[in-house]
């Protein structure tokens, strides 16, 4: 969500430490000693469980009206408009609630979205998801279109331009369950692209909602 007013991107978020996640260790076939290496982590929210790889890093952030996840490819820090130094592949999981949509602005410019409470993921879509650079340099690969996430409707778009001097590809998935809007974000290099899509696929495939 980037140009955006959650933080630089600019999103309103105060950062706070913390990280939370579980292992899902695989068995090896019945009668092995060991376990084989977990591939992925359990991530538990309050409103939804899914995982991602395993060794990736998870940081957590939360202030009044939205939790932050992100994860880092290699562990090298996720910026605050989500995307990571080069050679490094971040997906951040946002969870905001429809109040604090409604009475606070999201992108830079664009004032609250007071009709949140009523509208699909598609229609919330642009008021929630941005980029970080101007629009003439930001080009949209996958319009946005409807999709879903564990059975509820959601929304999903693609995006590709220049951080900072480095190419990245943009691909968010929102979705609206109860009283919160939830999206997943991947940043990533074009060259990182389908690992890095894999990755985000790992989140949406093992998302449940509560």
């Amino acid at each position: 969500m980037h140009s955006r007013v959650l933080s630089s991107r600019r999103r309103n978020v105060a950062a706070v430490a913390g990280a939370a996640a579980l292992v899902a260790a695989a068995p090896l076939a019945a009668g092995a000693i060991a376990s084989a290496p977990a591939t992925i982590h359990t991530l538990h929210v309050s409103s939804f469980t899914t995982a991602y790889p395993a060794g990736w890093r998870l940081t957590v952030s939360r202030a009044s009206g939205i939790s932050v996840y992100k994860l880092s490819s290699t562990g090298a820090k996720v910026n605050r408009v989500g995307i990571a130094p080069a050679g490094t592949i971040a997906i951040t999981i946002y969870v905001l609630s429809v109040s604090w949509v409604t009475t606070h602005p999201i992108l830079s410019g664009v004032p609250p979205d007071r009709a949140a409470a009523s509208q699909s993921a598609l229609q919330l879509l642009p008021h929630v998801v941005g980029t970080p650079v101007a629009s003439p340099t930001v080009m949209i690969t996958t319009p946005a279109h409807s999709t879903v996430l564990d059975g509820v409707s959601a929304a999903a778009i693609v995006y590709r331009y220049r951080y900072a001097g480095v190419g990245n590809v943009q691909s968010d998935v929102l979705a609206r369950h109860g009283h919160e809007i939830v999206f997943a974000e991947l940043d990533t290099e074009p060259s990182l692209r389908s690992k890095g899509t894999a990755a985000l696929a790992t989140i949406t495939t093992h998302w449940h909602w509560k």
